[in-house]
């Protein structure tokens, strides 16, 4: 599904990323350990196409990466690090904006997710505890129907009783064969979700 072939990026004179290679198969859950600047959250963009100005080669369902249609980008689905800013949106018009950018979104897994983690939809955003706040942005890229779904650093924010629910979310969504990239900065949090463990530092994956 994914591969990438000797990738390196340069910014300002200094490599970020350097020489990555690897491989990330249909199913598959691959978790990317590293500090905060070795580069992983970079690479994540990368692969999201965000940063077009890389060495190296990187395909997708079969595709050079550069060379995929608007269609082909729809089949995934990102999630930022950071918790959600816009204070005035209600949780039922987030969900609704994040229906519009994926055409295979399931209202009924949409509705479950909702449920299994308590969400009130008429409450705004600032609103919202961190975990609550984190989780709903989770909700859509579970929803969206995206064959590849990447998390970057997801149990920053999200509390104990949320990370366990959504380990078996994720746990399932793999055995359905989503393949899921997440990143964290340190694999204590992540201990239990099983999957293949990276190591990023200086730009490298161990």
């Amino acid at each position: 599904m994914l591969n990438l072939n000797n990738v390196s990026l340069k910014a300002n004179n200094k490599q970020i990323l350097d020489g990555i290679d690897a491989t990330i198969g249909k199913g598959e859950l691959v978790i990317i350990k590293g500090r905060d600047d070795s580069g992983k959250t970079t690479l994540l963009d990368v692969i999201c196409g965000l940063i077009p100005d890389y060495e190296g080669s990187i395909s997708l369902f079969g595709k050079e990466l550069r060379d995929m249609s608007f269609e082909d980008t729809e089949r995934v689905f990102p999630v930022p690090d950071n918790l959600l800013t816009e204070k005035r949106m209600t949780v039922s018009e987030f969900l609704s904006w994040n229906k519009e950018r994926a055409p295979f979104y399931s209202p009924e897994i949409e509705a479950s997710l909702i449920k299994r983690f308590g969400l009130d939809v008429r409450l705004k955003v600032k609103e919202l505890d961190e975990s609550s706040n984190k989780s709903l942005q989770l909700i859509p890229a579970f929803s969206s129907g995206a064959d590849l779904i990447i998390l970057d650093e997801p149990d920053n924010f999200l509390n104990e009783e949320s990370l366990k629910k959504w380990e078996r979310i994720i746990e399932a969504s793999v055995y359905g064969g989503k393949t899921i990239i997440i990143t964290t900065a340190g694999e204590s949090a992540l201990k239990d979700f099983g999957g293949t463990l990276w190591t990023m530092s200086e730009g490298r994956l161990k």
